[in-house]
């Protein structure tokens, strides 16, 4: 009986464990089957797959770069105008003073006196290009158009008054240390050259050329006051109104000549013409003097007639 009552007992606890075993998995599947729901319904609410889409490459926008280019002193105004694509990175423009008495300036001085330049002074200026992101000095790719403009106090150091205004040039002194003239008043080079002035100063010096590099920029000049004066002298005479120039290439002045004229409007005309005729009247004068000896010493009645003559040709010559 108790053998009996035992295995009964084991054989309910075993039911019951199996049956608590079959509840617990049937509840944990459906919990995960709630959850399963619910996280799918939180992802189709709150955050919609995502699609698939084609990755846009990053277009980098190209730095438009200017054509024009300015820098500006006291005494100076530089601009610059390129082509486009001259320069792959922003550049600026730039320009140094080069003062008299600096190793600079008396090294661009010496320059131009051993290339043969003839001047009496100068004015020196350090142009060219510098990146802008580090400052270093960059030359173009292309010619570049440039027009410096000085102004009064640029010549401040200098006489400018005595600036002879068809000797002004512009000269670039390169790297390589070669000597360019780019502009003159003279129209010999492509470049040009215009000067404001007046009668006491020069106010402003425009000069318009076109390099390919940059370094050492001169304007040079000669004084005015150190030009020899220099006065053409035509020899002639002078007969009825007309002027007839000597052939010879060597001119003997013959004091006898009726008159002699000089083809020119200088002071020295009025000079020559002044000595020449006195030297003429003198010698006339003295040949008059020599036939009134004569005729006072000759007793004849023809005398008379004589003396007439030589006063009709002093009144002639006065």
């Amino acid at each position: 009986m108790y053998r009996v009552l035992r295995n009964f007992v084991i054989s309910l606890i075993a039911v019951l464990m199996l049956f608590h075993s079959l509840s617990f998995d049937g509840l944990r599947i459906a919990a995960e089957e709630n959850s399963s729901e619910n996280v799918t319904e939180y992802v189709s609410e709150e955050q919609p797959a995502a699609t698939e889409e084609p990755v846009a490459e990053a277009v980098e926008e190209a730095t438009i770069l200017p054509t024009e280019y300015t820098a500006e002193l006291q005494e100076v105004l530089v601009k610059a105008t390129v082509a486009e694509g001259t320069f792959k990175e922003e550049v600026e423009l730039a320009v140094d003073p080069i003062h008299k008495g600096t190793d600079e300036y008396q090294a661009a001085e010496e320059t131009l006196k051993n290339d043969g330049a003839d001047f009496d002074d100068m004015i020196a200026f350090d142009i060219y290009f510098r990146v802008k992101a580090t400052g270093e000095r960059i030359e173009p790719d292309e010619n570049v158009k440039v027009e410096l403009s000085l102004k009064e106090e640029a010549f401040a150091e200098a006489e400018a008054e005595k600036i002879d205004a068809e000797t002004v040039n512009v000269t670039h002194i390169t790297e390589a240390n070669e000597v360019v003239k780019v502009a003159d008043t003279a129209e010999e080079t492509a470049g040009k050259v215009e000067i404001k002035a007046t009668a006491e100063k020069v106010e402003a010096v425009k000069a318009t050329f076109t390099v390919e590099s940059f370094s050492t920029f001169v304007l040079t000049w000669k004084n005015a006051s150190d030009e020899e004066e220099k006065a053409t002298i035509h020899y002639g005479t002078y007969t009825g109104g007309n002027f007839v120039e000597f052939d010879e290439e060597t001119i003997v002045l013959d004091t006898g000549a009726t008159n002699v004229s000089i083809a020119n409007t200088t002071p020295l005309k009025v000079i020559l013409i002044f000595l020449l005729y006195t030297v003429n009247l003198v010698r006339q004068s003295l040949k008059a003097l020599t036939w009134v000896r004569f005729f006072s010493k000759t007793e004849t009645p023809g005398k008379l007639i004589h003396m007439s003559m030589m006063r009709q040709q002093m009144q002639q010559l006065l």
